[in-house]
């Protein structure tokens, strides 16, 4: 996404209430940037042919009724998908055309969560573009964001996403160095030298130099972040997603972690 293009948002609902809070919120961001929604629900395709048609006749006009009645659609460009098929995989598919995908997250954690095996948590291991999780019921545009940095071209994605999409929000970066104390040599800049790579990149992301403010933390990632989102309560957590591994799929690494349990909304990019 490119600034003035407008967010044009694939919100996926299953019909619940955290599908509603991700029909609420990206209504209001593609409102707020003059850009667009694609409402889409997925229904299994293990159905007989009539019945899967009944379905998704049922479900089109439902969500045409809802989406209708909401105050946040008026004056945004929208239109409703209903397709059957296996849920992450048609999202994905569906995304084609749109510069962010809208979930609902914040389900109660189950056992088969423990190895985000969920929809939201496959689409973020696997979308071409950022993933919005949406956690929280909408309480105004995002003002704080902690967004974790590292050396990597999907971090420096992240936050210039998160910069770009959400004009009138602050960041609060950081990045976390693990390493022992006597690693640190304050003759080489301390924890500086190992952040510089981060400020290069910093440099050349628009407007974090007015709105964003970094930091580095000796620590591993997992409890430094922990203790930011403590400190700041942030509305938005932005990450990069790393490599696909199973260091994500045993929640390991910082998104994975953050989509169980962080209670603020989560932004990951690819």
């Amino acid at each position: 996404m490119t600034e003035g293009t407008g967010l044009h948002c694939l919100v996926a609902t299953d019909l619940s209430a955290r599908g509603d809070r991700a029909l609420v919120r990206g209504f209001r961001m593609a409102a707020a940037s003059h850009g667009s929604v694609v409402v889409l629900h997925v229904v299994e395709d293990a159905y007989p042919p009539p019945i899967l048609k009944h379905i998704r006749d049922d479900v089109r006009i439902l969500l045409h009724q809802q989406v209708q009645a909401m105050p946040e659609s008026a004056g945004v460009a929208w239109r409703v998908e209903v397709v059957p098929g296996h849920d992450f995989e048609e999202i994905i598919a569906h995304a084609f055309g749109c510069n962010l995908i809208v979930l609902g997250g914040g389900r109660e954690t189950r056992l088969s969560d423990q190895f985000l095996t969920s929809t939201t948590q496959r689409v973020v291991r696997r979308a071409d573009v950022p993933v919005l999780t949406v956690k929280t019921p909408y309480r105004g545009p995002y003002g704080l964001a902690v967004v974790a940095l590292d050396d990597t071209d999907p971090a420096e994605r992240a936050v210039t996403f998160a910069l770009d999409a959400y004009p009138d929000m602050r960041v609060v970066a950081f990045h976390a160095v693990d390493v022992p104390s006597d690693m640190v040599d304050p003759a080489e800049g301390g924890l500086d030298a190992f952040a510089r790579p981060i400020r290069d990149r910093l440099a050349r992301v628009p407007n974090f130099a007015d709105r964003g403010r970094f930091t580095c933390e000796r620590g591993a990632p997992v409890p430094t972040l922990d203790a930011l989102v403590t400190t700041h309560t942030p509305d938005l957590v932005v990450l990069g997603r790393p490599r696909r591994g199973w260091s994500f799929l045993l929640a390991q690494d910082l998104p994975g972690h953050a989509l169980m349990s962080a209670r603020a909304d989560i932004l990951v990019a690819p």
